[in-house]
């Protein structure tokens, strides 16, 4: 009987496949009796692509982008992977990842130690194997005066009043406050790492009173410590003290609070902001 063409062919190939020898994971040319069969392995069969000597350039940097959190000058960054085409599934770092503030700038590598030949293997070239981020949009503490907003001004201002109403109505009635100006600063940011504060502020009041139908002025010094700017411009402030020691008397009324502004500076600058060694000093206050 005679057997179609087509027939025959169909069994001399699959004969011939039976005897394959030699096949490999990679591409391979396989000997059969008739002749060579090329073997050829794709990327959908093992991730690569189909090996023509050319190498395609691949962004391993797409998707992959640095996340800053904290307040600056003491800001984090960690890597955040958003690329699901990478065949080489890298692995990345960041440095410097600690101590940062804005405008700081850091580098983001691929692990490993040849991510380019990896990349070769699968039919890519790198178009970089590591890439630089400028830090932004951090919190930040407040290192001039100038960075401190009127809007907090205002705040501080309104603590001090608070408080000093308050001390007033404890302890006698016929006192009211009539005044509370605000003259100054002296601000403490941190250099150095030796103490938790990034900044203490001590904000100089000229405080008047109405005592016995007669004014009578003072100044007065609060402390606020870890002003914070926020990413929005607004400022942040952990609560006033009151570090005012001093006192003299008007009358009977012992009132709290510095007579001249020499005695504010010797309380607040001799006594409290003599660590120029941790913490840079600056005032807008002129004695």
């Amino acid at each position: 009987m005679n057997m179609p063409k087509n027939m025959t062919f169909l069994i001399s190939l699959l004969c011939g496949a039976a005897l394959l020898t030699g096949c490999g994971k990679e591409n391979d040319t396989a000997t059969v009796k008739t002749g060579t069969l090329s073997v050829i392995r794709t990327e959908e069969d093992t991730g690569e692509k189909e090996k023509t000597g050319e190498l395609t350039e691949f962004d391993a940097f797409d998707g992959i982008y640095p996340n800053f959190s904290g307040t600056s000058p003491n800001g984090t960054a960690s890597v955040v992977y958003r690329n699901k085409t990478n065949p080489m599934r890298y692995f990345y770092s960041v440095e410097p990842h600690s101590d940062l503030r804005n405008g700081d700038v850091v580098k983001i590598s691929i692990d490993g130690d040849d991510p380019e030949k990896k990349a070769n293997e699968y039919g890519y070239t790198l178009l970089e194997t590591e890439k630089e981020f400028v830090v932004e949009g951090l919190d930040y503490y407040v290192e001039t005066i100038d960075e401190i907003s009127n809007e907090m001004q205002e705040k501080m201002s309104d603590w001090v009043i608070a408080s000093i109403q308050a001390d007033i109505s404890k302890r006698v009635s016929e006192v009211s406050l009539n005044n509370c100006e605000t003259i100054g600063y002296y601000l403490l940011s941190k250099k150095t790492n030796v103490y938790d504060l990034n900044n203490h502020c001590y904000g100089v009041y000229k405080i008047t009173i109405i005592y016995s139908g007669q004014e009578i002025s003072y100044y007065y010094c609060a402390r606020f410590d870890n002003i914070i700017i926020k990413k929005d411009g607004s400022c942040k402030v952990t609560g006033g003290s009151t570090i005012t020691l001093d006192s003299f008397y008007e009358g009977d009324y012992r009132i709290r609070g510095c007579q001249t502004l020499d005695e504010v500076y010797e309380e607040c600058v001799e006594d409290w902001c003599w660590d120029t060694e941790n913490y840079k000093l600056e005032t807008n206050i002129s004695n």
